[in-house]
């Protein structure tokens, strides 16, 4: 699929996502969002897309944040960023049932830096740059946004990068938790989907059922007694699956399982 917005490329089990606006920096604009939202959700809907890689068009950066252009320039009356497509996007990449990894080169900024976050992975070259400006621009970011952060780098790190407001390189966003790995950028390309391929290739009950407890166990470690019998039963399909006894077959026969989803 592609469109003025989005590029979908399907191999293997493997959905590599791009961002199309190059001219843009890869901006986000309330049509690429819709369109990220329903791509996530068609591909979700279908079979055997295992692994989903987010990337930006072009050399100069994965995403540059929100388009300024794209805000209401009116003063008539008082108004709010556009948030409801930011995290409704946002909210699809999280709710994906299977990995998504941002593969990050150039500039993850703002909103763009909060799509990479909101990934389940996140390598970046080690020409990257990350940065949250709203303090320089008179903007006060989503309590929901803020929460992302707030999961994947802490407290006192979140209050770093957006009260700093300033742009770091890749090494220090790995100090910082922003990225899992960073890596020289002619191997960027390699690295994520040596990863993407290999995931990709594992229990898919195993990957879909781990994020979604993960995904509840980061919004609160307490669990009702609903999603005690939810994911003890997920647990029990998974443990009973084919999948799992084509695993020990193949550890006994010293070969690669090969799994179905069963």
């Amino acid at each position: 699929m592609s469109s003025e917005f989005l590029v979908a490329e399907r191999q293997e089990g493997v959905c590599t996502i791009t961002l199309n606006r190059p001219d843009r920096h890869n901006a986000l604009c309330p049509e690429l969002l819709v369109e990220l939202k329903q791509q996530l959700r068609s591909l979700a809907e279908g079979p055997g897309m295992h692994v989903v890689v987010l990337r930006g068009a072009g050399e100069k950066a994965f995403c540059s944040g929100y388009d300024l252009g794209s805000l209401p320039t009116s003063d008539s009356e008082p108004t709010l960023p556009p948030e409801e497509p930011v995290a409704e996007a946002m909210e699809s990449v999280k709710r994906y049932p299977y990995p998504v990894i941002a593969m990050i080169h150039g500039y993850a900024m703002g909103a763009g830096l909060g799509l990479a976050t909101v990934c389940d992975l996140r390598i970046a070259a080690d020409t990257g740059k990350f940065g949250m400006p709203p303090a320089k621009l008179g903007v006060v970011y989503a309590p929901s946004g803020l929460q992302d952060f707030l999961n994947v780098i802490g407290p006192a790190n979140t209050r770093y990068m957006f009260l700093s407001a300033r742009t770091v390189e890749a090494q220090e966003a790995l100090h910082l938790g922003l990225v899992n790995q960073v890596v020289p950028a002619a191997d960027l390309r390699d690295v994520v989907y040596g990863l993407a391929n290999a995931i990709a290739a594992y229990a898919p009950l195993s990957l879909s059922g781990m994020k979604l407890i993960l995904n509840r166990l980061v919004e609160s470690s307490q669990l009702s007694p609903s999603e005690e019998e939810e994911f003890t039963a997920l647990r029990v399909r998974a443990f009973n699956s084919q999948d799992r006894k084509e695993a020990m077959a193949a550890f006994q026969q010293r070969r690669t399982p090969k799994f179905l989803g069963e």
